[in-house]
């Protein structure tokens, strides 16, 4: 499978039902999803940045769902206390939301919630640059946004900026009962680096 026929595939979907896992859970379990799917086309487990970490309440699953997988998270704010229950299950650090702290091609994924949407346009363009450096060639940028609600970052401005920043088969999902409403549901899109 080639990631322009994954993402051809991929450009919309939603889950059925109510939601009944935690919202960390299902966005962790997707970014699991996603890297079985395109674990061919990227090199193996050098590690997961999630950026934007805020409270750590992802963590415990990417612990539980990639056992032996280096998770480094950052955060631009001060710990949230409920980071500390975490302490040892990740690596974390402070950082200004724009330099990440890491050398070229560091990880095979870079995740976050809301990164994207916390940032102005000229600092997107400019972290988006950075996830770039950090993901090995074939690695996997996977972020999730709000959808449309106190003025955020539309799906398609999304995608356009991750594809503008230099990632190829850049597709969107929806997640939520009713994706495409301005409320109640998220989107993350996802593409790979050449």
């Amino acid at each position: 499978m080639s990631i322009q026929d994954f993402a051809l595939g991929a450009r919309t979907g939603w889950i059925d039902g109510p939601d009944e896992e935690s919202q960390a859970e299902r966005r962790v379990r997707e970014v699991r999803r996603l890297t079985e799917e395109l674990r061919e086309l990227f090199p193996g487990s050098s590690g997961i940045l999630d950026i934007a970490v805020g409270s750590g309440e992802a963590v415990p699953w990417y612990r539980d769902l990639f056992r032996g997988v280096r998770l480094v998270c950052l955060e631009p704010a001060r710990p949230s206390p409920g980071m500390a229950r975490f302490g040892g299950l990740a690596h974390y650090r402070r950082f200004d939301g724009l330099r990440v702290p890491y050398g070229e091609s560091s990880f095979d994924v870079v995740t976050g919630y809301g990164a994207l949407t916390a940032v102005t346009a000229d600092r997107r363009e400019k972290l988006l640059e950075e996830l770039h450096r950090v993901l090995k060639p074939g690695g996997l940028l996977i972020l999730f946004e709000p959808n449309g609600r106190d003025g955020a970052l539309s799906s398609r401005e999304a995608s356009r900026e991750v594809t503008a920043a230099g990632f190829w088969g850049t597709a969107v999902r929806y997640d939520g009962l009713v994706p495409f409403l301005p409320f109640g549901s998220e989107y993350h899109v996802f593409g790979c680096k050449p």
